[in-house]
């Protein structure tokens, strides 16, 4: 018996040897397979056509090399996200689904909690389920605010705020709503000349948000002010549909039907 009990804490302290040795090797195969997979995350940006992309992530995804649950995560994330910019929402939630399960129980990993959530919420707003997504929006967006370590891109921050303050207007959640844009704004404005579109959905953004407010007037105006430097400086890369649109409401605001009307034939004539 005295044999057998020493053979099993023999078998149990090399088995805790074998993983404890599996972890350490593992830790530093996950930071690099992650280091590149963010770097796959910027060559995809310029891969153009469906198709291309998907083989582009499917070719990570049967890799040996990536075979680790936060890696398969990630690689399952990005596939989701091809299948998203086709609208193929069946295809979305799968893969959504292998990511969320393959991340269950993992400690840390944050930065992938955090897009995961983002992409939830994403999937909700496409299916018209409002206060889901705006759940999944503010867990995304609460994460970043709390957590300033988190190793996420500024604009994949930026996004997720912006996408937390549309839903956040959506559900009536006014104050939460601004707050949320002009967290958005203070890391646009320290990148000015690279993120045009983005700071000006952020003032397109507060002007909606502060006319459902019942605020003052003058809060709406500025923003459009805003958006009309940024349109007059930058008129590629501005989309003045958004402009004529927040005129429409301030204009309405203070009862003047002939430039409601004239920004309404604007609006029209731009779509046409």
């Amino acid at each position: 018996m005295k044999l057998i009990y020493i053979a099993v804490i023999g078998f149990l302290t090399l088995l805790f040897s074998c993983s404890e040795k599996y972890k350490r090797n593992k830790l530093p195969q996950r930071e690099s397979g992650l280091a590149a997979l963010n770097e796959a995350m910027v060559k995809s940006n310029s891969i153009a056509g469906f198709q291309k992309k998907l083989n582009f992530w499917k070719q990570y995804l049967f890799n040996n090399k990536y075979n680790d649950s936060v890696l398969l995560s990630k690689i399952h994330y990005n596939i989701a996200g091809v299948y998203y910019q086709q609208n193929i929402l069946d295809s979305v939630k799968w893969h959504m689904e292998q990511a969320w399960n393959l991340m269950e129980g993992q400690k840390g990993n944050e930065e992938e909690k955090v897009l995961l959530n983002a992409g939830e919420g994403n999937i909700a707003n496409l299916e018209e389920r409002t206060q889901e997504a705006n759940y999944f929006y503010n867990q995304a967006a609460q994460s970043l605010i709390t957590d300033t370590s988190l190793q996420l891109t500024p604009k994949q921050k930026i996004v997720i705020l912006l996408a937390a303050a549309q839903s956040d207007e959506a559900c009536s959640q006014i104050d939460k709503a601004i707050d949320r844009n002009y967290q958005a704004l203070s890391l646009l404005l320290s990148r000015l000349r690279d993120n045009i579109s983005l700071i000006n959905r952020v003032y397109s953004q507060l002007a909606v948000a502060y006319n459902a407010s019942g605020a003052h007037s003058d809060s709406l105006l500025k923003c459009i002010h805003k958006m009309e430097e940024l349109y007059a400086n930058f008129p590629t890369e501005v989309n003045p549909r958004f402009l004529y649109d927040r005129k429409v409401l301030y204009f309405s605001r203070i009862q003047k039907k002939d430039s409601v009307l004239f920004y309404q034939r604007k609006l029209l004539s731009d779509h046409n």
